[in-house]
């Protein structure tokens, strides 16, 4: 929501280097966002630890790789893959609060080293690539292929980024030192939906433990349906004013000298 809403408001596209200023900000936001909800949960019995144990150490690796090539590849394809992901992940919810179907049981729940280490990677991957929270895609990922809860899975990615989100925003803003843009605009940004985002967190944490499971449901689809769709729009509107080279004019044929009569 960071990404495309600073770009609503203060306005250059994915092109632009205050784009990585902006992806800046945002990774700063997700950890203290992470850390707030984490520190929620504790204590609930909603944090696995046999998965958060797997799953926090690729992703702190992959992210912290995935950070210094994020300004030579671009993210078009990546975003709206990302983004189709996400909206199968809102109808598959929104099917299943609409048959009551149960969450998974314990005994469902992976216990596959080698499904988590994947899980892992492809989440520091976007949130290092894509400067997205990497709950985004880590939720559907357990629910999905780690067949975990819904609370549980929220839970716990909460735990996983709270240690894996402040690495990554030491990267992104160390890379921007390094490259000499405007990383004290970051941190203020930062600075000003941090507040925010703590309260948020304490509200989100408070819904999600009243909401029924159906309703839980449809609540999570209805935002990450919002948010799928605004990064859909912003990587195709970018794309769409992305501006074409400098065609070079044809090359002038100078007419070739009339013959002299006689």
């Amino acid at each position: 929501i960071m990404l495309p809403a600073l770009v609503l408001i203060f306005g250059r596209g994915p092109g632009d280097p205050s784009h990585h200023v902006y992806q800046g900000a945002a990774m700063i936001v997700n950890a203290v966002v992470a850390y707030a909800t984490a520190r929620n949960h504790f204590g609930t019995g909603r944090i696995r630890r046999g998965l958060f144990v797997k799953l926090w150490p690729t992703m702190a690796v992959v992210a912290v790789g995935t950070v210094w090539f994020s300004r030579a590849v671009p993210g078009f394809w990546p975003r709206l893959g990302l983004a189709a992901f996400i909206l199968g992940f809102c109808v598959y919810n929104v099917v299943g609060a609409a048959r009551k179907a149960a969450d998974p049981t314990d005994e469902q729940e992976t216990r596959s080293t080698g499904l988590l280490v994947g899980i892992g990677s492809l989440c520091g991957a976007a949130a290092g690539f894509l400067a997205i929270g990497g709950g985004l895609l880590m939720v559907p990922l357990l629910q999905l292929a780690g067949r975990v809860q819904l609370k549980r899975a929220i839970a716990t990615s909460a735990a996983v980024m709270s240690i894996t989100a402040p690495i990554a925003a030491a990267m992104k803003m160390g890379t921007l030192v390094v490259e000499g843009e405007d990383w004290t605009t970051a941190l203020l940004l930062a600075a000003g939906m941090a507040a925010g985002g703590m309260f948020g967190a304490k509200l989100g944490v408070l819904i999600m433990t009243k909401l029924s499971l159906p309703n839980l449901r449809l609540a999570i689809s209805a935002i990450l349906a919002v948010v799928a769709a605004r990064m859909a729009w912003q990587e195709l509107a970018g794309r769409q004013q992305t501006p074409l080279p400098p065609q070079t004019p044809p090359a002038q044929v100078e007419p070739a000298p009339a013959a002299s009569a006689g």
